[in-house]
């Protein structure tokens, strides 16, 4: 047996799908205040927007140097304390050869086929602006 919203009106006018459930929070408040377990995905994702930048720099570093491919760029995030998953990573490449910033081939190696990624001039013009530009910035925050 299938629910429906209980509004009555159709799942495309409410956004849900049928059986789709959902609970009110009051407003000034969050799902995450109320559970731990998202309250540590919120401290990880804090200042999300702002590192997501840094992240795409070091994906142009490592791509200056050698190709690379997923996994590998996961776990050497992470050792720079970036805790990125796969759902995240995977579009950033996509969006980034999209943008001209990175190019892309498959290489199979028996049964197991990756995707590389290479910079592009392009991505070598823009990893060289950032570096001018953290420098500056570090030079400037080095006063403070």
């Amino acid at each position: 047996m299938t629910r429906t919203p209980r509004s009555g009106r159709s799942a495309s006018k409410t956004g849900l799908l049928v059986g789709q459930l959902t609970s009110r929070v009051p407003r000034g408040f969050t799902k995450a205040d109320n559970n731990p377990r998202v309250v540590g995905v919120a401290k990880r994702m804090e200042h999300h927007d702002l590192l997501s930048g840094l992240v795409r720099l070091h994906v142009l570093h490592h791509a200056a140097e050698e190709p690379i491919y997923g996994q590998w760029m996961i776990d050497e995030l992470a050792r720079h304390g970036y805790r990125l998953s796969p759902g995240t990573l995977y579009p950033m490449l996509a969006k980034m050869e999209r943008d001209g910033y990175l190019t892309c081939h498959a290489e199979r190696e028996g049964r197991t086929s990756r995707k590389l990624y290479s910079i592009t001039e392009k991505g070598r013009a823009g990893l060289a602006v950032a570096r001018m530009r953290l420098r500056e910035l570090v030079r400037e925050a080095g006063q403070g």
